[in-house]
């Protein structure tokens, strides 16, 4: 077997990174989705920065934010066309 331990960058110790899995959405008993692997983990000290790199991590917030203004821009675009059409004789 290969050796694929790696020193953590916060404890020092020498690990194998642990995978951690999105986690789905439950219906009716069923998962469905997730079971993807999203990142991986320290299991000592538990920290996701184990190899030193800083991660931008984007909350729920984050993306519903960005989903209103793409939303948003979306429409703005469609009403700006259809102004256009409107006004110009080429469309």
């Amino acid at each position: 077997m290969r050796d694929d331990k790696v020193q953590c960058q916060c404890c020092g110790k020498w690990m194998v990174p642990r995978p951690i899995f999105s986690r789905g959405i439950w219906s009716n008993g069923w998962r469905v989705g997730g079971g993807r692997v999203i990142g991986s983990i320290c299991p000592f000290c538990l920290n996701e920065d184990w190899d030193g790199v800083e991660r931008v991590h984007r909350g729920v917030l984050f993306k519903t934010l960005a989903l209103a203004i793409s939303v948003f821009l979306g429409y703005v675009y469609v009403f700006v066309r259809e102004i256009l059409k409107k006004t110009s004789r080429f469309w």
